[in-house]
């Protein structure tokens, strides 16, 4: 076992073959844009190193990742997205960043759900390879719920994993999984125990490290991926152009408050055209 050096937000250990990155950000462990570009940094970082076959991602902590940050107040969103540059049309959202990367990364990915995964920290899942699930925790895409819009690639990647029927509800619904459920909907690989998600997970990355050819693996997952991959980016810009028209919507504000304040939204008129939302 031999150190990494560490990204900020981010705890990085080699064991072997594996590499494990640990997200570290708080209670909540979230997917801020600076928490983002750490994770693309480092997974840039096992992509360079031939020496790692596989890549095991887990939270610290209670949580996963509970996705955007709101600790600042109802503005806590559009403070964030600004600050990444949403006010640039080329803006494209950060967690989709994360999906991409994961897709046509080489080594093999696996994302330990130890806790709780919403929002941005559930849809930077889809683009692992494999997802184990703490029995404990839950899953889920509340974006509507919030006055928001997918985001992460997760309107593509989640119809992949488990039906358009499944994905439609999950997202139109914005309500949370069991693991029980998350994987009889496919959503992730296999439950295990809160105690040995992690330990289930790296076995599953040590397996495929020590058995299976690196290289026999690469061009697997490239045909496997080739068909997200193919629209990742459409879908990436459309969901950032999508997400950043809600931002300035009411309906988000709304959203996120209601949401602080633990009470049912009171959203506004639907207003929107072919050609977006109604002046």
């Amino acid at each position: 076992m031999s150190e990494s050096p560490d990204a900020p937000y981010l705890d990085a250990t080699d064991i072997g073959h594996v590499r494990l990155l640990t997200i570290s950000h708080g209670k909540r462990n979230a997917l801020t844009g600076p928490v983002s570009r750490s994770l693309i940094a480092a997974l840039d970082d096992v992509e360079a190193d031939w020496s790692i076959r596989s890549v095991v991602i887990t939270g610290s902590g209670a949580v996963f990742s509970a996705g955007a940050d709101f600790g600042s107040g109802v503005e806590s969103l559009h403070h964030e997205l600004v600050a990444d540059g949403s006010e640039y049309a080329e803006w494209l959202e950060p967690i989709g960043a994360i999906t991409q990367r994961l897709l046509a990364m080489s080594a093999v990915s696996v994302v330990a759900i130890n806790g709780d995964a919403i929002g941005g920290g559930a849809t930077m899942t889809l683009g692992a390879d494999l997802r184990v699930m703490s029995d404990e925790a839950r899953i889920g895409f509340p974006f509507v719920n919030l006055g928001i819009t997918p985001e992460g690639i997760s309107s593509d990647l989640l119809e992949r994993l488990t039906g358009r029927t499944s994905a439609v509800e999950l997202l139109l619904t914005g309500r949370l999984l069991s693991a029980e459920e998350a994987y009889k909907r496919r959503i992730v690989t296999e439950t295990s125990p809160r105690d040995s998600v992690l330990e289930t997970a790296m076995k599953v990355a040590e397996q495929i490290s020590h058995r299976a050819s690196p290289t026999s693996v690469a061009l697997t997952k490239r045909l496997l991926n080739r068909p997200a991959l193919a629209s990742a980016a459409q879908t990436r810009r459309a969901e950032s152009d999508t997400l950043r028209l809600m931002d300035a919507h009411p309906d988000s504000q709304e959203g996120i408050s209601a949401f602080l304040e633990r009470r049912v939204p009171e959203f506004e008129a639907r207003n929107v055209s072919k050609k977006g939302l109604k002046k």
